[in-house]
């Protein structure tokens, strides 16, 4: 195996209706919101300790834009972050 994936970072979702979702991640999900700027929202699981995991925001188009990861490399024995999912959308 070349590598091997160590954490998932941050993803970003698109939403059609930010406030209802808003509402599902946090009532539903029981993620914890950190902060509101404008038409994104961050969010954060209760025992994360990063500031924030999933990014919401309103757009057009509902879809996962974006969920960088990091992989460990055993040669070299470190850490490198690779985004994967660019404008990744679905339609409804």
């Amino acid at each position: 195996m070349p590598y091997r994936i160590s954490r998932l970072g941050t993803v970003e979702i698109r939403s059609l209706d930010l406030d209802r979702d808003l509402d599902y991640y946090l009532n539903v999900l029981g993620l914890q919101l950190t902060a509101r700027e404008g038409k994104t929202a961050y969010l954060k699981g209760w025992d994360e300790r990063h500031a924030y995991s999933v990014v919401l925001t309103e757009a057009d188009r509902a879809g996962w834009f974006d969920s960088p990861f990091e992989r460990w490399i055993p040669r070299t024995s470190t850490t490198t972050r690779t985004a994967c999912g660019n404008s990744v959308s679905s339609t409804t």
